[in-house]
């Protein structure tokens, strides 16, 4: 079934997309090969059944990239998941991560809310999301979600944040990279301010080299520090 799924997809006739869409319901089905058929074929009428999919297999990361391969259709309906509510975090969650393989500015003020949202998963996926985009407007809500008590969305936080590459987040970074009890997160706040490559962040960096207790930051620090200073 699944090279049949395949074959189908290769061969992109829409008279596929029933066949296809009818495996997306079956739980025996090989539903990642389908999701990623239907992709190639790119008929609308998979979308709607592509997103109700998602949060219920382990085959949200192919749902979410086949749905943001689809492009512009696929973005008010991932939208109006995502904000949601009565949705199942999960489903919200999965629809975070295909707004950010769509990377769609016009997604940002729904991931921007959904850093707000009472579900840590759904917010670590929303500020990964806003990375994957790039888009400075993130900046500030960003920068509050390093404060968060989930130190996944603070890492992703941080992460975005390097990805995005904007200098006033210069500070909020180091004060992680000095305070947060996390070695992952303070990794991926040196990490950042590599990637940013502001000057400033250089003596926070050597004290980080010198004094964190931990071997992945301070291996993270040097080479954050290493970029700064080829710039």
């Amino acid at each position: 079934r699944s090279a049949c799924a395949i074959a189908l997809g290769w061969i992109k006739d829409f008279r596929a997309v029933d066949p296809l869409i009818q495996e997306l319901t079956n739980e025996s089905s090989p539903l990642c090969v389908a999701s990623v058929s239907l992709a190639f074929i790119n008929d609308t009428r998979a979308i709607a059944p592509m997103i109700e999919s998602l949060g219920n297999s382990s085959c949200d990361e192919q749902i979410a990239g086949a749905l943001a391969f689809m492009g512009e259709p696929a973005l008010y309906p991932l939208i109006d998941l995502l904000s949601n509510t009565d949705e199942y975090p999960e489903k919200r969650a999965a629809a975070a991560s295909a707004l950010g393989s769509l990377g769609d500015s016009r997604a940002i003020d729904a991931l921007v809310e959904s850093l707000i949202d009472d579900d840590n998963y759904i917010r670590a996926k929303s500020a990964k999301a806003l990375g994957d985009i790039g888009d400075s407007r993130a900046n500030d809500a960003l920068i509050s979600a390093l404060s968060d008590e989930d130190e996944f969305v603070r890492f992703n936080a941080a992460t975005a944040l390097g990805m995005i590459g904007n200098s006033d987040a210069v500070d909020p970074l180091i004060e992680v990279l000095e305070d947060d009890y996390v070695e992952y997160v303070r990794a991926s706040s040196a990490e950042a301010l590599g990637r940013i490559g502001d000057p400033k962040a250089a003596d926070a960096l050597i004290k980080s080299i010198k004094d964190d207790e931990s071997e992945y930051v301070k291996s993270s620090a040097a080479e954050a520090l290493g970029k700064i200073l080829k710039k």
